[in-house]
Formats: structure tokens, sequence, C-alpha cells
């Protein structure tokens, strides 16, 4: 359930912009939210517009990485979320949003016509 992921889709000036989500980032978490209830740009835009969340649900909600608070490992994580992900989300290309989110299992791309998922992208 703690596996972390990032989404992000390719905007109309070809950048790609990008969120964190803290939680069940695995394909049949995230990956399985987005197929089911992210099939749109609007729908993804509206996603993105929140920003970086703790957990994806089936409607953009602004959900906050507080409720995580459980456990020594998830409190130093949750510190640490708006800092590391919090200011930035457009990137040039594939590898720079990589080498962003390199905490990141799972990253989940929509190209315009369907969701694209890269497993283990961890840099280690």
């Amino acid at each position: 359930m703690s596996t972390c992921s990032t989404v992000a889709y390719i905007q109309t000036d070809g950048k790609l912009k990008a969120i964190h989500v803290q939680l069940n980032g695995h394909d049949l978490g995230v990956g399985l939210a987005l197929e089911t209830h992210y099939t749109s740009r609007e729908e993804i835009e509206g996603l993105m517009s929140i920003g970086n969340v703790g957990f994806l649900f089936d409607k953009p909600t602004l959900n906050t990485v507080e409720v995580l608070n459980k456990g020594a490992n998830s409190i130093s994580r949750c510190r640490n979320f708006d800092i590391q992900f919090g200011g930035r989300q457009t990137f040039n290309s594939v590898d720079e949003w990589f080498d962003f989110f390199d905490e990141c299992d799972y990253a989940y791309f929509f190209d315009g016509d369907e969701w694209i998922i890269y497993k283990n992208i961890v840099v280690s």
C-alpha cells in the first residue's frame, strides 16, 4: 500500500506535467484508478490541477499527507513530501521527469490516447 508513483501527461506545448501519488501506486491501485476514472484530457487536467496527493481517488480530491503519519518510516517521508515534490510539475522530457521522481516505484504516462505504465523506475 505504501508504494509511491508519479503520473504525467503531455501538454499541448510538448512538455510533461506530472504529480506525485504517495500511496497505492502499483498497477492495481493508481494504475486501475487512472484507466477507470481518468480517460479524457479534461479529467487528467483536473487531476493535475490538484497537484501532489497522498492517495488517488476516483475524482480529483485535494487530500493531504498528514493522514499518513502512522509509523516511523511514513512520518519521515511525509515531512519531506511537499519540500521534495511540491514545487515542480512541468518537465521537458521523460528522462527529466524520471530523474526528478527518482524515488517512485511506478510511473504512469498519458500520451494523448492511452496510459503507459513504467515499473521500477527507482534509480539505485
